[in-house]
């Protein structure tokens, strides 16, 4: 069993310099020790290409943050996984233990010293800052606009993920603990969501192909798309395209402005190829570039959950086998695929019989499995949804199947024979004479199914839509067995910048895990 919490990890190799190389400027731009650190016979301006990369590779999450947000929030909550260690509080919606660190080590991921007040010398692997300093680095250039436009959209990807978690957080004055304000203010939801749309519409809008001087384009440095900007594009606009969807409850005209203008441009993922994965190594003994789940898998700490199983057992979907591993008590007892109830006590997991219940399947224990950012599946399902909701010419069939079609693709599942039959089993067939909710559920439930092991995503599918229909766990856990819709504020957060955190809690309706983030509407 692995401890989550231990600060002891294996010596890195060097696969991307950069992650050595900004160490030590990182830590030093979160203070201010004024000009005794300038050294007048070295350049004192770090290469924005080294703190592109460093965003990208860390933004992906290394393993021990990725097993503490991604995994033991995202995965438990969306019930992709279920827990098998009994002092692990996230998957009975519990609160005590060691749930503040974990909501900590992402707020620290996220923010360093910038958005809130964290412990500058703990954590210097911060996508957030590192994109920050890009992007103070190269605008106003007319030249670099492409890393500036970049660099604009991956910030807004990092932080979509963050005030999803949170609801209200830092956002206009994160960032800015080098010109002395430590104590940022937290920006309500919906003001961050509205300028994360502006700014995914203006960064597309500034890329400009025609500058391809080396120097001017991030060239090596982009290691999820390999410098092509049409990619870039699409990613901008998927990412658009998923933030308006989010949005439709909350502010629908909001939301469809932008989802016309986006699907009208048709500059979207079109195939797989489009796919945002960041391709990971298999060096041993690197954990910066190495799958996560391949680190994390090998804890044994958890099982594919009874949700996953019950899925795509009823839908006889013929991905089972690659999201799931055989039971190593089949053919024994007959059961080829068993999943793990999500939120059994500590009392019942000490006697459970971890063996008799499925691993996630192989390919995602791989450590060159690549880390998925956005599938083009997930595009296909958001442009049904947005056909559901009248908000474009084409069908939401047509697309609910073709989000099928490449969901199955990439797990090597193209026999024609096969996927026509799929699509016509009793629970995917499309409902075409269902209502709106009975659509809105099988395209949820298929993209529940496509990013497999989004976690965050799933979540926030779930809370904003109620899809799919996760399992009750046993316990009451700290919401009264309701699938928590928020993270708690980090107690480091509460201690350092109080009164933000106090006038954050009082405009969400409370720093609960009950308390629905702007977009979660009732």
């Amino acid at each position: 069993m692995h401890d989550p919490m231990s600060n002891s990890t294996p010596s890195r190799l060097l696969v991307f310099v950069c992650a050595m190389l900004l160490v030590v400027p990182t830590v030093f731009s979160a203070c201010d020790f004024g000009s005794i650190n300038d050294d007048p016979t070295s350049p004192n301006t770090i290469d924005p290409n080294l703190l592109f990369t460093r965003s990208i590779v860390y933004g992906t999450l290394r393993y021990d943050v990725y097993q503490r947000s991604q995994h033991l929030f995202g995965n438990m909550y969306a019930q992709y996984v279920a827990n098998l260690v009994p002092n692990f509080p996230t998957d009975r919606y519990e609160t005590g233990g060691a749930y503040d660190d974990w909501a900590q080590a992402f707020w620290n991921t996220s923010y360093a010293a910038f958005g809130g007040v964290a412990n500058v010398g703990e954590n210097v692997s911060n996508p957030g800052i590192n994109i920050q300093q890009a992007i103070e680095l190269t605008q106003g250039d007319p030249q670099l606009v492409n890393k500036t436009a970049i660099a604009r959209i991956w910030k807004v990807w990092l932080l979509h993920r963050v005030t999803d978690t949170w609801g209200d957080v830092p956002y206009s004055e994160a960032f800015q603990g080098d010109e002395g304000n430590r104590t940022p203010a937290y920006d309500p939801q919906e003001a961050i969501y509205r300028d994360m749309l502006s700014t995914l519409e203006e960064a597309v809008d500034a890329i400009d192909p025609s500058i391809t001087q080396a120097g001017f384009r991030f060239g090596d440095a982009d290691v999820l798309f390999e410098d092509d900007l049409t990619k870039w594009r699409r990613f901008a606009n998927s990412l658009r395209l998923r933030l308006a969807i989010r949005a439709s409850e909350a502010a629908p005209d909001l939301a469809e402005d932008h989802v016309r203008d986006v699907l009208s441009g048709g500059e979207v993922m079109q195939s797989n190829d489009d796919s945002a994965r960041l391709v990971m190594g298999t060096a041993e003994g690197e954990f910066v570039n190495t799958n996560p789940l391949s680190i994390i898998a090998g804890f044994g700490d958890d099982r594919v959950s009874a949700l996953a199983v019950q899925i795509l057992s009823d839908r006889n979907d013929p991905r089972i086998g690659e999201i799931a591993d055989t039971t190593i008590t089949f053919p024994r007892d007959g059961v080829l695929y068993r999943g793990l109830p999500n939120g059994l006590s500590a009392a019942e997991l000490n006697g459970i019989q971890s063996f008799r219940y499925s691993r996630i399947g192989d390919r995602f224990r791989e450590p060159d499995y690549p880390v998925s950012v956005i599938l083009y599946p997930e595009v296909e399902f958001l442009r049904a949804e947005a056909a559901l909701r009248g908000w474009t010419s084409t069908t939401a069939q047509e697309h609910y199947e073709a989000g099928i079609r490449a969901s199955l693709a990439m797990y090597g599942i193209e026999d024609p024979v096969t996927v026509d039959a799929y699509l016509q089993e009793p629970n995917v067939a499309w409902p075409a004479s269902g209502s709106f909710e009975d659509r809105l559920e099988a395209i949820i439930t298929q993209k529940w199914i496509a990013i497999y092991t989004q976690g965050f995503e799933a979540w926030a599918e779930h809370r904003r839509t109620g899809y799919p229909d996760l399992l009750p766990i046993s316990g009451q856990g700290a919401t009264g067995g309701e699938v928590p819709t928020r993270i708690l504020y980090p107690n480091v957060e509460r201690t350092l910048n109080t009164a933000n955190v106090n006038a954050a809690a009082q405009r969400i309706g409370g720093d609960s895990p009950t308390t629905r983030v702007w977009w979660d509407v009732d």
